[in-house]
Formats: structure tokens, C-alpha cells, sequence
């Protein structure tokens, strides 16, 4: 019966991170040029189309360069730390969110606003 149980919360689980959908490096491209990114933990990001963004925290702040590449992945430098952390965009059952692929927020999930 346990294992039963197990299988099927190990099922939803995966069955709901399987319909989160990555979003292409075109639609990042246009998301992100679109205006400021609110995010529903308080941050916003204002990403400018000759390459520099400017990201604010409760408490600190990023700016520096960005990437979008074609698969949808972004790179961002933080000129004044001089570290480079990666994302990238997917569209799930809660909206469009953020997700880390390095740096210290990795495998965390930021839904927009």
C-alpha cells in the first residue's frame, strides 16, 4: 500500500514538472525586451536592448551584460562581482517563471507577476 502511495505521488509530481514548457530563445528575447520583469518574490528586472540589464533585490542588486541564446537559456555578468549566472524561461500551470541553472539561487523556480 506504502509503495502504491509512493508511486503515485512520485507520479504527479513528475507529471507536473513535465508540462512546464521551455520558452525559445525568441520568445525570452521578446519577454525580456517587453519592459521591466516583475516577479512574484518582489524582484525586477529591466533588461535593455543594447545588452545591459539591471536586476533589484529586497536587499541588493545586479547590473551588468546579458545573453539570450537560441535555446531559450540567458547568461547574465555582473560587472561589479564579476559572476556569471545562468537561467532560462518556462510557461507552467502558474505562468511564466524564472529558473536558475547556476549561481546560488540553482534549480529555484521564480514565477513572474
Amino acid at each position: 500500500m506504502l509503495r502504491l502511495m509512493f508511486i503515485c505521488v512520485s507520479f504527479a509530481f513528475l507529471s507536473t514538472a513535465a508540462l512546464a514548457e521551455k520558452l525559445s530563445g525568441k520568445e525570452v528575447a521578446s519577454l525580456m525586451g517587453a519592459g521591466p520583469l516583475a516577479f512574484q518574490a518582489g524582484s525586477v528586472g529591466v533588461f535593455k536592448a543594447d545588452g545591459s540589464f539591471d536586476f533589484q533585490h529586497r536587499n541588493s542588486g545586479e547590473a551588468g551584460t546579458f545573453k539570450v541564446f537560441s535555446n531559450g537559456n540567458v547568461e547574465i555578468h555582473d560587472t561589479a562581482t564579476n559572476k556569471r549566472i545562468r537561467f532560462y524561461f518556462d510557461r507552467g500551470a502558474d505562468g511564466v517563471a524564472l529558473i536558475y541553472t547556476s549561481g546560488p539561487g540553482k534549480g529555484k523556480r521564480y514565477p513572474l507577476k
